[in-house]
């Protein structure tokens, strides 16, 4: 296929009151004759060696159908990106409105690309991903048009995909997370046919075969939002979701058998959306939204104790998606979206100290369900929404 010249897009430079200069990179992106972006070629986030030039950069990195929507991120030693979204836009040959297509886009050598991952019309959302010591990617999205949880992984060739689950609503706010052994690990909620009830449940992948789901939580009412699943090198499972009455729960175990579920928080609202780290230390930390009182909060372990919650940001309505890494160094980073100003956020402990709430991306209306990890030099990578564009946004922040 000959593609048509390269169009640049102007790079814009946005003020910001975090104390450094956030730089919306407008990456040149290539067309196919359809109009459609089929990759973007975007150098100018690695600094030597996979580094950091600094400080912040952002550009949207696939735009087709309507992309970015749910995406997770991974990001490997050196220096590829990985990221599963959901398209929401209509499929060009297809009928019926819009369709939502679970995609991946990865960066290499450079560049960008994007593919399907599911064939088009089989409808997608809450993606989940997790690279595999062997490099292999798994994938996990809900399906819309079966009402199924559906899995996927790929190797060097081309995605396979099959039902993971075939119950009604299964699929609702998952996560993933694969050990060292390969093995992967899942948290999804379950909807009850008809009503609004369900369950979270606990899914284990050990070689080709997956284990019967194991139930962590009956609800009795609630619509399971983002839960988040962590492993330590040990392949202690660390969960954390929320239930029918507003509370923040965490459990642990190992080899498909867990502990009760402890308390950490109450008066949360049924929107508390969670995401969980382990850090270096095997301490466990957790960003999370309090839906009753619209702010970002966490909770972390010291000791194998947890402390007491604390708010990370209350000015507005901020975290109703929130991601949370545990870096190299020991320092921690929690990235969220804030509502009100529509803007991607974040916030960082250093040397066991917080500092302040940091804007990284004011270009339009961003930072819906961002997702983030580490890579090479320290470097925070985030994947979320353009709202504005209709496109999957990535941002790397340095240390």
């Amino acid at each position: 296929m000959k593609l048509p010249p390269v169009i640049a897009l102007v790079a814009l430079v946005a003020g910001c009151d975090c104390g450094f200069k956030a730089i919306e990179d407008g990456s040149p992106l290539l067309h196919d004759g359809a109009g459609e972006v089929v990759a973007v070629s975007d150098v100018s986030i690695d600094g030597p060696g996979n580094g950091c030039p600094g400080p912040v950069h952002s550009a949207d990195v696939d735009t087709q159908h309507e992309p970015g929507s749910y995406p997770s991120i991974a990001v490997e030693s050196d220096g590829t990106i990985h990221i599963s979204h959901v398209a929401a836009g209509p499929v060009p040959g297809l009928t019926g409105g819009d369709w939502h297509d679970a995609r991946y886009t990865v960066r290499r050598g450079g560049a960008w690309s994007s593919e399907d991952i599911y064939t088009p019309g089989v409808l997608g959302q809450f993606t989940a991903l997790g690279l595999g010591p062997d490099r292999k990617l798994h994938v996990v999205c809900y399906s819309y048009s079966t009402r199924d949880l559906i899995y996927s992984f790929k190797g060097s060739g081309s995605w396979t995909t099959e039902p993971l689950t075939t119950s009604y609503n299964d699929g609702w706010g998952s996560d993933l997370a694969v050990d060292r052994s390969g093995t992967v690990h899942v948290i999804t909620f379950k909807g009850a046919s008809g009503t609004i009830d369900g369950e979270w449940l606990y899914l284990r992948r050990v070689g080709t075969a997956w284990d019967s789901p194991k139930v962590l939580q009956t609800m009795a009412g609630g619509n399971g939002p983002r839960s988040g699943i962590a492993v330590s090198p040990d392949n202690t499972v660390h969960l954390s979701f929320s239930d029918a009455q507003g509370q923040l729960k965490y459990v642990s175990g190992k080899d498909g058998s867990f502990a009760q579920a402890q308390i950490l928080d109450t008066g949360l609202g049924q929107s508390c959306s969670s995401d969980i780290a382990v850090d270096g230390q095997g301490q466990v930390q957790i960003s999370y939204y309090d839906s009753t009182n619209k702010r970002l909060r966490f909770v972390g372990q010291v000791g194998g104790s947890f402390e007491s919650p604390r708010d990370l940001d209350s000015g507005g309505t901020v975290g109703s998606y929130n991601a949370i890494v545990t870096t190299a160094k020991g320092d921690l980073w929690v990235a969220y979206y804030d509502f009100t100003n529509e803007d991607l956020k974040l916030i960082r402990r250093r040397s066991g100290s917080w500092g302040q709430p940091e804007i990284v991306d004011s270009a339009g209306h961003v930072g819906r369900y961002v997702s983030a990890a580490e890579g090479p030099g320290g470097a925070l990578h985030l994947a979320h929404l353009n709202v504005t564009l209709k496109a999957l946004r990535h941002t790397r922040v340095c240390p």
